[in-house]
């Protein structure tokens, strides 16, 4: 995009440019020409350098001048110098500043073509995600007519840095039958990339060869950026043509100053050069700028086995800050019959980034590589990254959260929660089988015992998992050997979180933490279960604790003044437990201390009540409280 984009090819832009430059007598119309014929010739072999330098100066004397409206068109084309010379952050600043002057004088296609390249940046810097918002007003900006231009660019963004299948989508009813050649070869090359990112490595070489090279274009590098694709459709496809067209491209950005495409050409050169080159060249990227390891994601990923362990970890990381850019090869890599080292390389990447469809896909490997120690547990990382966590609120009623799945503990056969609760409520989730066994049938023999928890351990893998299979399930509950457990890192519960806190509070804890646990604690354990005397220790044992927390906390605020707080932490236990006697005294002291003497006449008609009808005394005087 650029100055002349709306004369169409870059020939007539010429002429027109030209005739301005010749023509006017205003000053500033005659520099806009002379800069867009250099910005035409930089679309062949011109210097980006020497353009950019052209156009800042004439962006200074804009702003000066107040000519806001050619200063955002300026600054516009200098985001786009900086963007194919691989200067994303200068880029970005420069697209921000023609986006705020455009916004003011024009709500046409420059305006959206600032929108695109500041997506571009912000792809580039901070990943595609954060790019959605511009690539998405890019889109509405634009007018109808040039609205095709603007899906293009997006979805070369989204090849490079986000989905391939996506922008593959995003082009598949994107191409009328005819097209103006401004339009139609950018389109044509955005076409040919993601045909290569997903894969179809032919079909991409044909349409980047149909890209016609004849006349200039209004683009930056807009054949370098030709050439350089053509390497990596080369360099992708193992074609023997890949070093010597990457070798053109490198000698052309070098040469135009054009930092995007030639970091872009140097990995092509590298991937068809000998082993050892992609690596050293991969090392010196993900230093500098890693996102260059993703927009060459499908050359990388098929050559893992030949990374040092190093560059490995750091491709790798890129991989996870932009895992659906990496995903399609990964899969294509890993479903596909490639040397054992290069599978063992992409599988643990997979399960880094894959989706529930790749568990599948995984599992397969497994099988096919059962004797492979390394690959005998495909899959099994990634059903667990992806499996729903367990919540349990066991504190009062019994319910079980699975991810955004409710299930209410009187749905769930009594037996199965009872075990549940029960494996709650022991360290580290785990217990002995002959411990199950007693704490839950002791009116059983072993070996009926045995068999009821066969069954029971059935019906609670599938409260979890309904539709549960050994072969795909994370694990929530495990029988190995003669010990019973809860998968601690995918289970949890209300309970626990409250036993974790109170058990990490020192002697004198601080107030913020005591405040945390009144309001994670929310009522005796497992009431469902209130007369089972496998939760009667547990159930008390936590009761007592928060009620000493609490009231020494409460103390404590008593003595140093803080009755305000104070005062929240005694109500808060006394909606747990409305007959705590010694906080609800606490209570009364602080309602008293700080002036708040209705509320302390309130509170001592319950405590004074609680005490007759529990105790059958009468209660001391409010003054002697």
């Amino acid at each position: 995009m650029s100055i002349a984009v709306n004369a169409g090819d870059g020939d007539l832009a010429r002429e027109l440019a030209t005739l301005l430059e010749a023509e006017t007598s205003d000053p500033s119309l005659r520099a806009i020409g002379a800069a867009t014929l250099r910005l035409i010739d930089s679309s062949l072999d011109g210097d980006i350098r020497e353009l950019r330098a052209e156009l800042e100066t004439m962006a200074a004397s804009q702003i000066a001048n107040g000519e806001l409206h050619y200063y955002g068109v300026t600054m516009l084309n200098i985001a786009e110098c900086h963007r194919h010379e691989g200067q994303l952050a200068q880029a970005f600043d420069a697209a921000s500043e023609a986006i705020d002057a455009l916004e003011r004088t024009s709500a046409g296609m420059e305006l959206a073509t600032a929108y695109s390249v500041r997506a571009w940046a912000t792809a580039h810097l901070r990943g595609v995600e954060a790019a959605a918002a511009d690539m998405a007003a890019a889109v509405a900006v634009q007018p109808a007519i040039w609205r095709l231009q603007t899906t293009s660019e997006v979805a070369d963004i989204n090849g490079f840095y986000g989905d391939p299948n996506h922008a593959a989508h995003l082009l598949q009813e994107a191409r009328p039958p005819s097209l103006p050649p401004a339009v139609e070869r950018p389109l044509l090359l955005t076409l040919a990339r993601v045909l290569m990112t997903v894969g179809r490595h032919a079909e991409a070489a044909s349409v980047v060869d149909s890209v016609s090279m004849a006349g200039p274009n209004a683009t930056p590098a807009f054949e370098l950026s030709v050439l350089t694709t053509r390497a990596l459709i080369a360099a992708a496809s193992d074609s023997p043509t890949a070093g010597s067209v990457a070798e053109q491209a490198i000698d052309l950005a070098v040469r135009q100053g054009a930092g995007l495409w030639l970091n872009l050409a140097l990995i092509a050169h590298a991937t068809a050069g000998p082993a050892g080159s992609l690596d050293s060249r991969l090392r010196a990227l993900l230093k500098s700028d890693p996102a260059y390891a993703s927009m060459a994601a499908d050359l990388i990923t098929p050559r893992l086995h030949m990374l040092s362990e190093d560059v490995y970890e750091g491709v790798s990381a890129e991989m996870r800050f932009r895992p659906s850019r990496w995903r399609p090869a990964l899969r294509a890599v890993v479903s596909g019959f490639y040397d054992s080292g290069l599978i063992e390389r992409a599988v643990p990447l997979l399960e880094d980034v894959g989706q529930p469809e790749d568990i599948a896909v995984l599992r397969a490997v497994a099988k096919r590589h059962r004797r492979a120690s390394a690959l005998a547990g495909a899959g099994r990382r990634l059903i667990r990254r992806l499996a729903p966590r367990v919540f349990v609120e066991d504190l009062g009623r019994v319910t079980v959260v699975v991810g955004d799945r409710l299930i209410h503990g009187t749905s769930v056969r009594r037996k199965a929660a009872a075990l549940l609760c029960f494996l709650l409520t022991q360290k580290d989730l785990s217990a002995a089988r002959d411990q199950v066994i007693d704490a839950l049938w002791p009116e059983l023999d072993p070996s009926l015992g045995l068999n009821s928890l066969n069954q029971t351990l059935y019906f609670l893998r599938r409260v979890f998992e309904p539709a549960y299979h050994e072969d795909t399930s994370p694990g929530y509950v495990h029988h190995e050997s003669e010990v019973i457990w809860l998968d601690e890192s995918l289970v949890d519960s209300r309970s626990n979180a409250c036993r974790r806190l109170i058990r990490a509070l020192p002697a004198d804890p601080e107030p913020d933490s005591v405040d945390r646990l009144t309001h994670l604690y929310r009522g005796r354990f497992a009431l469902d279960f209130e007369y089972e005397e496998w939760a009667a220790e547990y159930r008390d044992w936590l009761h007592s604790s928060f009620l000493e927390t609490v009231e020494r906390a409460v103390q404590k605020d008593t003595g140093t003044g803080h009755y305000g707080r104070g005062i929240r932490l005694a109500q808060r236990a006394l909606e747990v437990d409305p007959h705590a006697e010694q906080i609800e005294v606490s209570l009364l002291r602080l309602y008293r201390l700080s002036g708040a003497h209705a509320a302390a006449a309130e509170q001592y008609l319950h405590y004074s009540r609680a005490m007759r009808e529990s105790l059958g005394v009468d209660p001391p005087t409010l003054e002697s409280l």
